[in-house]
């Protein structure tokens, strides 16, 4: 099956200033009277053309196989968000404790995270070093991650990381 991968792509923001001038008196120059009169002189703004200035803004590409990768290992791994230990510990991943000082661990060693952003960046990074090292092999990608799974796991997740990414493009 052919992957479709669409790329969005912000060339620029176009920026239009309009400027107008204001009629600003210095009271110490003029006579109350020329106060007076000057103020009650409506003045038409006068308008300078408009400027447009081409703001860049950084290019921004959509890896729609890699998001189809996170939300699907993100959906297996938590139950669609259910499970308890995502619920409960922000743990996204199933992630265990690998014994460092800092680390908040359930009675069963699995990792406690502060928030549930820091999770769901854990599993990002994760993922991104997978990917790095295997590409977008499921088989390879589902092996490491979860190494007793498993046949019926990697049928399951190649499953929902097809319909994820049919979601997404």
């Amino acid at each position: 099956m052919k992957h479709k991968k669409r790329t969005l792509i912000t060339i620029a923001v176009l920026v239009v200033f309009l400027e107008s001038t204001a009629c600003v008196s210095s009271s110490s120059k003029l006579s109350h009277e020329e106060q007076v009169i000057t103020s009650s002189i409506v003045k038409e703004p006068t308008l300078i053309a408009p400027q447009q200035e081409l703001e860049e803004v950084e290019a921004t590409t959509v890896d729609y196989q890699f998001e189809a990768l996170v939300n699907a290992t993100f959906n297996l791994e938590t139950g669609y968000g259910t499970s308890d230990l995502w619920v409960y510990n922000n743990n996204a991943g199933g992630y265990k404790c690998n014994g460092s000082t800092n680390e908040q661990c359930t009675l069963d060693n699995y990792r406690i995270f502060d928030s549930k952003y820091e999770s769901i960046l854990a599993l990002r990074e994760l993922l991104t070093d997978y990917v790095n090292t295997y590409g977008y092999d499921l088989q390879a990608i589902r092996s490491r991650y979860c190494e007793n799974c498993g046949e019926e796991d990697l049928d399951t997740f190649t499953e929902l990381y097809y319909k994820e990414l049919e979601a997404l493009t």
